[in-house]
């Protein structure tokens, strides 16, 4: 790992014979590596040999946004320990980096692609609980969800007040004839396609 210098400038000395892969980070930069890829394992390969110097490992990097923001709970106070993140309509486009808010609520989602990503919550808590998903500006459903439009290099700051998690029960009864036993049993939520057995 390298941090480069104020002038872009980088360098790794004393490295072994073989062959490398160079990927590039940087909050306000898309992910990228030297070649054409956005994937590190897909990055140009770099082959060095003992006394060897690599003068041409130069990388032009494309500006991304950064989102940041609050989670309020229902009340307006700060929600720690939540997930958030950026969803975008296109794979391609996916941001891999999510943000967790901290004791005052606020986060910071770095390096997110252009575009109009919806802004994806998952309260603190673990486990399934697709039910408790939200989305900016704090609703349920996806699709009631209102994108947050971001260009290259921009700085996006957004709140999210959350709602009254709903809760619900189901009760079932099943019969069936004699023995009969019910050996799986599955919930779907049509909004997150997950499902709970």
């Amino acid at each position: 790992k390298m941090l480069s210098g104020s002038d872009g400038e980088y360098g790794f000395e004393n490295i072994r014979d073989g062959a490398y892969r160079l990927f590039i980070t940087h909050r306000l930069y898309l992910p990228s590596c030297r070649g054409p890829a956005l994937v590190r394992a897909q990055c140009d390969v770099i082959t060095v040999v003992t006394d060897q110097r690599v003068n041409d490992a130069n990388v032009r990097l494309s500006p991304a946004a950064v989102i940041r923001g609050r989670v309020l709970d229902k009340d307006g106070g700060p929600m720690q320990g939540a997930t958030i993140r950026a969803e975008f309509a296109n794979p391609m486009q996916q941001s891999a980096n999510s943000a967790m808010s901290g004791p005052d609520g606020r986060f910071e989602i770095i390096a997110v692609p252009p575009g109009s990503p919806l802004i994806r919550v998952d309260p603190a808590g673990g486990g399934l609980a697709w039910h408790r998903v939200m989305y900016y500006p704090g609703v349920h459903q996806r699709d009631a969800a209102l994108p947050v439009a971001v260009d290259a290099g921009a700085q996006v700051e957004i709140e999210i007040r959350m709602r009254e998690i709903p809760s619900a029960t189901i009760r079932t009864s099943l019969s069936g004839p004699d023995g009969f036993r019910v050996e799986k049993m599955t919930l779907a939520n049509p909004d997150s396609r997950l499902l709970r057995s």
